[in-house]
C-alpha cells in the first residue's frame, strides 16, 4: 500500500474544510491499513506511525487555524 501524505507546507495553506476532508481520508487510509497488517496483506507495520502523525499534524494545524480565526473575530 502506497501512502499519500500531504506535505507541512501544503497543510498550512489548507483551509479549515480543507483539512477536514485530509483528515477524513487520512483516517480511513489508517483504517485500511490496519486491516491490511491484520491480514498479513501488508508487511510494512511502521507505515502506521506515518498515518497517526499525518492525522495529529493535520488537527494542530485546524486547531492553530481555529484559536487564529476565533482572534480575528474579538
Amino acid at each position: 500500500m502506497k501512502l499519500k501524505l500531504t506535505k507541512l507546507d501544503e497543510l498550512k495553506k489548507m483551509k479549515t474544510v480543507d483539512l477536514d476532508k485530509y483528515i477524513k481520508k487520512i483516517k480511513k487510509q489508517q483504517y485500511e491499513f490496519t486491516h491490511a497488517v491484520a491480514t498479513n496483506k501488508e508487511k510494512q507495520t511502521h507505515q502506521s506511525k506515518l498515518l497517526k502523525k499525518a492525522v495529529a499534524r493535520a488537527n494542530t494545524l485546524k486547531s492553530i487555524a481555529n484559536a487564529q480565526q476565533e482572534g480575528k473575530e474579538q
